[in-house]
């Protein structure tokens, strides 16, 4: 998969950090261990907003994100095709948009 940059450009907070250019994540990935991972639902606009090593952004509010943050802050391997299997084509595109910006953050590591 490639990077091809944040896809909520107009929704990204100030970086303090520079981005990572990234060719290609793998599919099995895992943050970081000196990445803080935070993120916290937006209940007005019913959106999620994520950060991690001095980048944020907002997606619109889901579960299944919810679940792939909480998972990756506890440590655990994610299988991204796994993850992505089931989901339909929106969500995969965003679902595929957060690894590639939390890659680009330099918040994950490849197993």
């Amino acid at each position: 998969m490639l990077n091809d940059g944040n896809k909520f450009p107009d929704r990204e907070c100030t970086s303090f950090s520079p981005h990572t250019k990234v060719s290609k994540i793998e599919d099995i990935i895992k943050l970081a261990s000196y990445t803080i991972l935070q993120w916290i639902p937006l209940l007005t606009p019913k959106e999620l907003l994520a950060s991690a090593n001095g980048h944020c952004i907002c997606l619109p509010y889901s579960q299944l994100y919810v679940r792939f943050l909480y998972k990756c802050s506890l440590g655990i391997k994610i299988d991204i095709a796994d993850l992505i299997f089931e989901l339909s084509k929106i969500e995969r595109r965003t679902c595929l948009d957060l690894t590639a910006s939390l890659a680009s953050w330099g918040a994950l590591c490849q197993e």
